[in-house]
């Protein structure tokens, strides 16, 4: 039997990221309260109509949740509980998303590129987490914000 023929699956899901249920407070009381949330990362440089731009924010962030709970379930069960809510941030161009992807990636964060095109151009949105809103917050700091 192969390795990839295993059928043995983990007991408990590790987290990338993790997420207490509860908010705990560092040292320093920098997580305290702190909703979890889902970044949206958009390009901005692709011409879209806000309609199309909504549409692929919702499609893209019913993936990450799909995705994510098969993988993290706390994570989504703490997004879900936290209200669902998203941070929009529109990125110029496919160099700055894959820098923000990068980024993300370095933080352990979870990834997911719901329409990744055939011409190696990065999709047209990016969802990011859930995370909690300051990690996020942080990874987006230099990104204007699409309210």
């Amino acid at each position: 039997q192969s390795y990839t023929d295993s059928v043995w699956e983990p007991q408990h899901s590790i987290s990338p990221v993790n997420i207490p249920m509860e908010p705990r407070q560092t040292k320093d009381g920098a997580h305290f309260g702190q909703k979890c949330k889902i970044l949206l990362l958009v390009r901005a440089d692709l011409i879209q109509s806000a309609g199309h731009m909504t549409l692929l924010c919702v499609q893209a962030a019913a993936k990450a949740r799909r995705e994510v709970e098969t993988n993290d379930p706390e994570s989504v069960y703490r997004w879900e509980n936290d209200g669902n809510h998203c941070i929009i941030a529109a990125v110029n161009d496919d160099h700055e998303m894959s820098m923000v992807v990068q980024q993300a990636a370095r933080n352990y964060l979870h990834i997911i590129m719901p329409h990744e095109n055939t011409e190696n151009v990065m999709a047209g949105v990016v969802s990011v987490g859930p995370a909690l809103s300051g990690i996020l917050l942080e990874l987006s700091s230099e990104l204007e914000i699409i309210e």
